[in-house]
């Protein structure tokens, strides 16, 4: 999680495309706007966005470019109805592509070793944009 006021925009750092978009309305600690992308090129996780505002100017299937505005930061109760942050998160690749989002959670998933499934998503990203 990084803590961001309110308002402030998110660019997304490297081309990708949108493939998956949640508005959870859920005000008791819920994803609020969630936005998974599936980065282009050679990647070895998927990268999540959540906790935005429910303002989004693309759609599933999107291809955004790098820089292009992921959204919003949100603001309770619309944003899950937590403290205004950007939750970011990785998910490996393989294990992504065999999970249901529906089990998807924001601390991890019934893992012997969640670092595996769920790597630094700061790493990640750096990753794709060297």
């Amino acid at each position: 999680d990084i803590a961001v006021n309110k308002g402030n925009l998110v660019t997304l750092p490297f081309d990708a495309k949108v493939i998956d978009l949640l508005f959870d309305e859920d005000t008791s600690v819920g994803w609020g706007t969630r936005v998974i992308v599936k980065p282009k090129g050679n990647f070895t996780s998927y990268i999540l966005f959540a906790h935005l505002a429910d303002e989004i100017n693309f759609k599933l299937g999107s291809e955004l470019k790098k820089g292009s505005t992921i959204g919003k930061i949100g603001s309770w109760p619309k944003n899950g109805n937590v403290f205004e942050h950007l939750h970011l998160q990785a998910i490996e690749r393989i294990f992504f592509e065999t999970m249901q989002l529906s089990n998807l959670d924001g601390y991890g998933y019934a893992a012997t070793d969640t670092r595996k499934i769920y790597p630094n998503p700061l790493k990640e990203i750096s990753k794709l944009i060297r």
